[in-house]
């Protein structure tokens, strides 16, 4: 089966591969302009991404290093440390703050570990091809988890923070793998000839639930793994992109509509008695734009996603985080649209992590968003909150960059 990359928008046919796109561009320091869509020729067969990663790969080879602060030079290069908490003067709002410092490649796909002290992500800082790395939250230095010529994307923790689970297409294609968190008793839980990424854990840590690419219907589907037995596996539901809540069975995940736009939108669904999945619910959808990656607040009564608006090629224009009820209700914007944000996750400290370029090259950053408290719980039915302005990312203050 052969995958081909368009720049047309076909949201239903791509089912998700708008983010997996997102992923394998993101190997340049280029953070412009993404695809939004990629369409699966009807006639072909499904093949390995790699060859859209491998175009994007070496259009990059041979580019100049960009100039970059001398002082994060030091740092990424030597280990350099600054005594005390250091603060740069950034285009940013007062609550914004940067994780990741790549001054090459990009940094991406956040997680934060349980406990909120550690952060979890994929860099192609060091190697053209991404490796997983993790981080004290507030520490500017970091650990390379895995090292291979292969990409290794969509790391996410354990609910006990003790082990990662993290994609890789070292096997050929798309495969979820696990890893202690210092590195070591590697494991491959899936082996299926199809693309199987986005893995998520269970609370109690027993199972994973993660995204497998059907050739046939060429369609993303859902399907839940028991841990102790990889073998045996269950179909949930049509989607992309699950994350299990940190407090229950619930799975929060995205989906394109069926007709019209096409566009995706969030749902819902609930693991019953014997891992039985509830009918699907819907969230929120938008007419126009397409809303995707969402995660769940660490209470789990919140949700927090992007919303992209596609130019007539297909491509991103803007992007902009938004934060729902699992109600639906009460709509609320973190970030304004100036410059796009992308692959949003909450914290437990309150904190919504998420990747944004804001100069040389993309990068991971926070914001505490100005929760309007009950008002999202008691909003009516599609009526937006704006308690205060959204982040401004183009305003300029001092933002604090990490301390040791």
């Amino acid at each position: 089966m052969r995958l081909e990359v368009s720049t047309h928008l076909n949201l239903r046919k791509a089912m998700g591969f708008v983010i997996l796109c997102m992923v394998v561009v993101l190997a340049g320091c280029d953070c412009g302009q993404r695809s939004t869509g990629m369409v699966v020729k009807p006639s072909s067969e499904v093949e390995s991404v790699q060859s859209a990663y491998d175009a994007r790969i070496s259009s990059q080879v041979g580019q100049p290093v960009r100039s970059v602060s001398q002082e994060y030079r030091q740092v990424s290069m030597f280990g350099d440390l600054p005594k005390t908490s250091r603060v740069s003067e950034v285009q940013s709002s007062q609550s914004l703050q940067q994780h990741t410092f790549a001054t090459e490649g990009a940094c991406f796909d956040p997680k934060i570990s349980s406990d909120g002290k550690w952060l979890a992500f994929a860099s192609t800082q060091h190697t053209l091809k991404p490796d997983i790395y993790i981080k004290q939250v507030n520490s500017v230095t970091m650990t390379q988890l895995t090292n291979h010529p292969a990409s290794d994307v969509q790391p996410v923790f354990s609910s006990d923070s003790r082990k990662i689970a993290f994609c890789s297409d070292r096997t050929g294609n798309w495969d979820i793998f696990i890893v202690d968190g210092n590195g070591r008793n590697l494991q491959q839980v899936t082996d299926d000839p199809a693309p199987e990424m986005h893995p998520s854990f269970s609370i109690d840590g027993k199972k994973l639930v993660y995204s497998r690419y059907n050739g046939q219907s060429r369609q993303w589907e859902i399907w839940l793994l028991d841990l102790s037995n990889p073998g045996q596996r269950k179909y949930i539901a049509a989607g992309l992109f699950p994350n299990f809540s940190p407090v229950g069975h619930s799975i929060v995940y995205q989906r394109p509509a069926q007709r019209g736009s096409e566009l995706f939108g969030i749902w819902m669904i609930s693991l019953g008695k014997d891992d039985q999945p509830s009918m699907p619910t819907e969230v929120i959808s938008g007419s126009d734009r397409a809303l995707i990656g969402p995660e769940w607040s660490s209470d789990g009564e919140k949700i927090v996603y992007c919303s992209v608006h596609p130019n007539d090629k297909g491509a991103a224009v803007d992007s902009q985080l938004w934060i729902v009820g699992v109600n639906g209700r009460g709509r609320m914007p973190i970030t304004d649209q100036g410059i796009g944000c992308f692959s949003p996750v909450w914290g437990p400290d309150s904190k919504v992590y998420f990747c944004a370029n804001r100069g040389e090259c993309e990068n991971i950053w926070s914001v505490v968003p100005m929760i309007a408290g009950e008002e999202i719980a008691t909003a009516k039915a599609g009526e937006s909150i704006k308690p205060n302005s959204p982040i401004q990312l183009d305003a300029r203050a001092t933002v604090e960059v990490g301390e040791e």
